[in-house]
């Protein structure tokens, strides 16, 4: 069994394929307000099997801090994309399944940033 680390955001659902932050979230120098609304890591279902589905604990963190980095659109995209990769490993997940996600958010990335 994994132990997150204790800094995890704390959410509630929200609605279908969405959750709402209760309070604020802070990682690194970046604090995401209560109330922000994620849709989690953007993983198609057809891959939920080999990569996991978007909303497990490991991957909340990154998701939303990314999302929120993506939406203000006010930062570089590949830092955005690289602190993903950096909180999925702080979160204990393999190297394999953080790397792809990364390869794909830095192939596709740029359809949704600062939407």
């Amino acid at each position: 069994m994994k132990i997150l680390p204790t800094n995890q955001p704390i959410t509630i659902s929200y609605a279908k394929g969405l959750v709402k932050l209760t309070e604020y979230y802070m990682y690194s120098t970046h604090k995401v307000p209560a109330g922000y609304i994620s849709d989690g890591s953007s993983i198609p279902r057809i891959f939920w099997v080999s990569i996991g589905s978007p909303f497990l604990p490991e991957f909340r963190a990154a998701s939303i801090i990314h999302d929120f980095l993506y939406s203000e659109g006010t930062g570089d995209r590949k830092e955005a994309d690289k602190m993903y990769r950096d909180i999925l490993k702080d979160n204990g997940v393999v190297w394999w399944r953080r790397n792809i996600q990364y390869i794909i958010l830095r192939m596709f990335g740029w359809i949704t940033f600062n939407k």
